[in-house]
């Protein structure tokens, strides 16, 4: 912004005639700012004045001003023989009413009444010479006693209406430049509608291009002595610094664009002890040419003022006057008995809607709290009533109608399209899980349900990234001042509604797939024969002497399956994305490298200083580091460890194949998938020596292909007839029926400790009807793999470009469909559900952070939850496998 110099001007603006000061019959008008005539019984003065900031260098001025001819209090001027010209009794009032901020609605509450040595000592003279000789000192005081901080513009207030009338007599000003203002008298009230006032737009560019890529608001404040004495101008700097430890005085909240709150305590007893004076301000901002723009002052207190946050203006009121401590009107018999001291204050400014680089009239908001203070008061004591709170803040804002109203469209085309993807999932589960006839009705709704809540949560997130992303690089990327972020609380409202509801589904649908992994339907079947028939022993004999058909074949050894078993239970909770490793490394860039403060309300993306975050930009830099990481971790997972080092779930298939043994899961009730394990050698419960030979042979391409139908495809997604799975569950009845859920009954003493020690190490045997339908169930899955079933057919293929990209399900009308895909089975595992892992912990991380502001917090929650999920998931599908699979989970480490 261009520099300035500071007044006394003319009509507002340096002067360019003779030193800039006005001519010799003139008088330099402070409230008005611009160079007047001088009334009756008044002569022109000059004297020397001082501005600058509290603590450092104040620069002189010589400010010329009208002098009335006779400046003492004359005792005849008081006398009874020399009536007011009003119809006002001024000596009764000897009273101050005082107010208090803390009433339950948060407007001024009468709390007492009592004798204001101020009021009683200076209300007549500072009324007479007002009206009759035109003093302006004496009609400053008289604003003073008039306006908020002492009588809360309480227009039913003798001083109040002493003011007023004084008002009415005095002519308007012709040569003010800003508003209509009565000459002589000082500006307190704005006439004009306050919605016009927050429209006027001062003539101040705003260019954020040059260094350090800022600008900066000069704001002036206009002094003024409790006796109406004008001491000079001020540049706003530090003047709000009340607190302790506060960063106030930094003014970082200066800078254009620059969101900024502080809190903290005012210690009451530290003000009642100290020598500050109560002091009047009319804040000015200084524009592009020179010029003083008045800045109108809301006062919070008033109830006209009640609802006057987030830049509402209608049916406000609108002053030009405020005080920072008030310890002379509350005082009574020489002793201070009520104290007034603010609780907060801010400024707001919007942004114009047609031109960028331009701001509206900034907007100050101020409210008061008060303390009786007849008593001692600890310095120590850190109540509310000995220390009360106040907030600093700068919230820059502009017209959001037409960005919401895009968000609108776009939030009802994801709904749109979440809720179309929500019914195509239903159909397909539909499709898999029903038959012509049953009745499904509320399981229907049921998934349909879930499936809206898992649609939703992530559509909601990249909805919310893509807009927070927006956001942040174009607030924080502009140049010249043309976007500022939401501010206003319906917005934000919006904002975490939607976040709240996208974590709230999502979250609802992982637990729910979590629920179906540890339900499915998991059954290892094992294809190795029996090497020969028993002999040399007792039961041999007397069964070769029973049975005609001779000795019993030699059993098939299970720890193979047992073997397998185990790997399948290490395989179910791993993933390709460490959640440790995230979050590591999300502490150390947003807390360790600073990022985290790019979400800072304030348009320079370089400036990472500790500041209060905004929620959205916040999400925005949260989110897209968690996105980073992840598809970090993700591209060197598919690139480089799952090429060059190794790939767990085809290792697996690779063992399953060795072990000949295959597996069989069903995660829905005709839908699964199908790792099929026959080996290619003549048997593969051998020694070691053999199984070395064996991979030899395999090595050198001497043996067929282990896939189906004579291919390399080993792992196949399954769709399965309602035939051959009613089949499946009538001959395998007992074991499918089972409910994990509810064969638990010793289970949870596995938890505690003291339970634990009574728990009988001896491994817990299946009954005989079970191993007879496992035994069963296994000849039928060879059977049906092999083919040897008429009706029960099945065909292998390839997946389609749409079975690929939407997971269409096949028509069965003909047979099975066993569909290649070599990954397809960690669907069944917390690997199929891992992308909806990643969204849910990013939105609860998201969460966390703006819950408790706290990066480390947010790291802690995520690792607990992941913790807690990874054993839920542990021991729930530990028992499911062991149910499926007739094995005590003992076997199972």
């Amino acid at each position: 912004m261009a520099s300035v110099s500071l007044p006394p001007f003319v009509g507002g603006a340096a002067s360019t005639s003779g030193a800039g000061y006005c001519a010799a019959t003139e008088a330099w008008d402070v409230a008005e700012l611009y160079c007047r005539i001088c009334g009756i019984n008044q002569t022109v003065s000059a004297s020397q004045l001082y501005f600058g900031i509290p603590g450092s260098h104040w620069f002189s001025v010589r400010e010329q001003y009208c002098e009335t001819s006779n400046l003492g209090f004359d005792d005849h001027r008081l006398s009874s023989e020399i009536p007011l010209p009003f119809d006002v009794d001024v000596r009764p009032i000897l009273t101050l009413q005082a107010k208090t901020a803390m009433g339950p609605s948060g407007l001024a509450n009468a709390i007492s009444n009592f004798a204001s040595d101020y009021f009683a000592n200076y209300l007549e003279s500072a009324t007479l010479f007002c009206r009759n000789d035109w003093n302006e000192a004496s009609c400053q005081m008289l604003g003073n006693m008039d306006q908020c901080v002492l009588q809360f513009y309480d227009t039913s207030s003798t001083a109040c209406s002493l003011y007023a009338q004084i008002y009415q007599t005095r002519p308007v000003s012709k040569e003010s430049k800003v508003f209509n203002r009565r000459i002589g008298m000082p500006w307190l009230y704005y006439s004009e509608i306050p919605s016009q006032i927050a429209l006027v737009v001062p003539n101040v560019t705003v260019n954020l291009s040059n260094p350090p890529k800022t600008g900066i608001l000069n704001f002036v404040l206009a002094a003024y002595s409790a006796a109406g004495e004008f001491l000079g101008y001020q540049y706003l700097k530090n003047q709000f610094s009340f607190c302790t430890n506060s960063d106030i005085s930094d003014t970082p909240w200066l800078a254009v664009g620059h969101n900024y709150r502080v809190t903290c305590k005012i210690n009451i007893a530290n003000v009642v002890n100290s020598t500050l004076d109560t002091i009047f301000y009319d804040p000015f901002l200084l524009d592009d040419n020179g010029k003083y723009i008045p800045v109108p002052v809301r006062i919070l207190n008033l109830a006209q003022n009640q609802y006057g946050y987030d830049f509402n203006y209608a049916g406000d009121v609108f002053t030009r006057r405020f005080f920072l401590i008030d310890n002379i009107s509350g005082v009574s018999k020489g002793k201070l008995q009520v104290l007034r001291v603010p609780t907060s204050i801010s400024f707001s400014i919007m942004k114009t809607i047609e031109n960028t680089g331009q701001i509206y009239l900034p907007i100050m908001d101020i409210m008061y709290a008060e303390r009786v203070v007849n008593g001692y008061i600890d310095p120590a004591d850190t109540s509310v009533y000995a220390s009360p709170s106040f907030e600093f803040s700068m919230s820059y804002g502009m017209t959001m109608e037409a960005f919401w109203s895009s968000m609108q469209v776009m939030f009802s085309l994801s709904t749109a399209g979440l809720l179309t993807a929500a019914i195509y999932r239903t159909l397909r589960w539909s499709k898999r899980n029903t038959a012509p006839g049953e009745n499904m009705d509320m399981q229907i709704v049921g998934q349909s349900v879930i499936n809206i809540c898992g649609c939703a949560g992530a559509t909601y997130f990249w909805y919310l990234t893509t807009i927070c992303s927006y956001w942040l690089f174009f607030y924080k990327g502009q140049s010249t001042l043309y976007l500022l972020i939401p501010t206003k609380k319906a917005d934000v409202y919006i904002f975490t509604c939607v976040l709240i509801t996208a974590t709230v589904f999502q979250t609802a649908y992982i637990i729910f797939k979590v629920y179906i992994q540890c339900k499915s339907n998991i059954f290892f079947f094992d294809w190795e024969k029996s090497r020969g028939k028993l002999s040399h022993s007792s039961t041999a004999t007397q069964q070769s002497k029973d049975d005609p058909n001779g000795p019993e074949n030699a059993p098939v050894s299970v720890w193979r399956t047992i073997f397998m078993a185990n790997q399948w239970h290490s395989l179910q909770t791993v993933r390709k994305v460490s959640i440790e490793f995230q979050l590591v490394w999300m502490y150390f860039i947003l807390e360790g490298m600073g990022i985290m403060y790019a979400a800072t309300a304030q348009p320079n993306i370089r400036n990472l200083v500790r500041a209060p975050r905004s929620p959205i930009l916040t999400f925005a830099v949260d989110a897209l580091v968690w996105i980073g990481l992840a598809g970090l971790q993700l591209v060197f997972r598919y690139l480089i460890y799952d090429r060059f080092y190794r790939d767990r779930l085809l290792q697996y298939a690779d063992l399953l194949s060795i072990a000949n043994v295959s597996l069989i899961v069903f995660d829905e009730k005709r839908h699964g998938y199908y790792i099929h394990g026959r080996s290619v050698h003549h048997a593969a419960d051998t020694n070691f020596a053999v199984l070395n030979k064996n991979l030899r042979q395999e090595e050198d391409d001497m043996v067929p292909t282990r896939g189906l139908d004579h291919t390399d495809q080993q792992v196949f997604e399954i769709f399965v007839t309602p035939e051959m799975r009613a089949m499946y569950d009538k001959i395998y009845g007992i074991v499918a029926a089972s409910d994990p859920f509810t064969q638990m009954k010793n289970a949870n003493l596995r938890l505690n400790g003291a339970a634990a020690k009574q728990i009988s190490r001896k491994m817990k045997s299946a009954d005989d009807a079970a191993v007879k339908a496992h035994l069963t169930v296994t000849k039928f899955l060879c059977n049906f793999i092999d083919k040897n079933f008429k009706e029960f057919q099945y065909t292998t293929r390839d997946k389609t470009f749409m079975e690929k990209i939407l997971g269409a399900t096949p028509d069965v009308y003909h047979g099975s469909v066993f569909l290649n895909d070599p990954r397809s089975f960690g669907h069944a595992m917390l690997r199929g559900i891992e992308p909806g892992i990643l969204i849910c912990y990013a939105l609860i991380f998201v969460c966390a952070d703006i819950a408790f502001d706290s990066v480390p917090a947010a790291a802690l929650v995520i690792y607990v939850i992941d913790a807690t999920l990874v054993f839920v998931r542990t021991h729930f599908g530990e028992r499911n496998l062991s149910i499926k699979t007739l094995l005590d989970w003992k076997f199972l480490i």
